[in-house]
């Protein structure tokens, strides 16, 4: 089964969130509201034989590495995190 990793939040990293992102406007407001859009899209992926791993975000670890590697805040930058993040399984610097 193929599989992908999905982004997933606190209560308090998604406020974190929101607060830091270039595209805040484009969040969903509540954390609740984000977890739900990405069940939904779960269960999409579950449906195509795709199995998703929630991978757990620290808000602070995501900036610096944005930064560091001359991303914005934003879903291009959150994007390609979660992407480094997932192949080094957890363990960039």
């Amino acid at each position: 089964m193929n599989s992908v990793g999905m982004p997933w939040y606190t209560a308090d990293s998604w406020a974190q969130l929101r607060a830091v992102a270039d595209d805040h406007a484009d969040l969903v407001e509540t954390v609740e509201e984000y977890e739900q859009k990405a069940e939904r899209l779960i269960r999409q992926f579950a449906a195509q034989g795709i199995a998703v791993e929630k991978v757990l975000i620290d808000i602070d670890a995501l900036v610096r590495w944005c930064r560091r590697e001359g991303y914005r805040i934003d879903q291009k930058g959150r994007a390609a995190y979660g992407a480094m993040l997932l192949a080094s399984k957890g363990q960039l610097a």
